[in-house]
């Protein structure tokens, strides 16, 4: 999963908005792009944690843009992406915490709420969630 970022010169800077998050900061190119791609990653990384622990509400997905000179792709963390997609597909499906952890065997509700803030996600899970949601992009979140 990757979120993008719009390049817009001005002055003598390259400076970098969020496509699909208004409210995140713009990034000023200091340096190289690997070093600035690496900054963003963690910012955004953070960003999505803080989101996912605040609000119950769906996090915008991203949109299918392609790598170009004015578009930057920064990838999101794989636990992350997965429950930014599990949360999604929840609602979607207009699951109950309750009912999700049933279909999904987890014993206790928090065990589910900590999938949906990116803890404890492994291949048990994502096998379930899998068989549950038969579209759900596990190969998204490896991107």
């Amino acid at each position: 999963m990757y979120y993008n970022f719009q390049r817009m010169t001005v002055g003598a800077n390259d400076v970098f908005t969020s496509v699909e998050f208004p409210l995140f900061p713009d990034y000023t190119l200091n340096g190289d792009i690997f070093k600035f791609s690496n900054q963003v990653e963690q910012e955004l990384h953070l960003y999505l944690i803080d989101k996912l622990n605040k609000s119950q509400k769906p996090i915008i997905l991203p949109q299918k843009l392609d790598e170009t000179k004015d578009i930057v792709r920064i990838r999101v963390i794989p636990e992350v992406a997965f429950s930014i997609f599990l949360r999604h597909y929840r609602l979607k499906n207009e699951y109950t915490y309750k009912d999700i952890t049933e279909k999904l065997n987890l014993g206790y509700l928090y065990n589910y709420l900590y999938l949906e803030k990116g803890i404890g996600v492994n291949i048990r899970i994502m096998d379930a969630v899998k068989k549950l949601f038969k579209d759900f992009p596990i190969d998204e979140i490896f991107r």
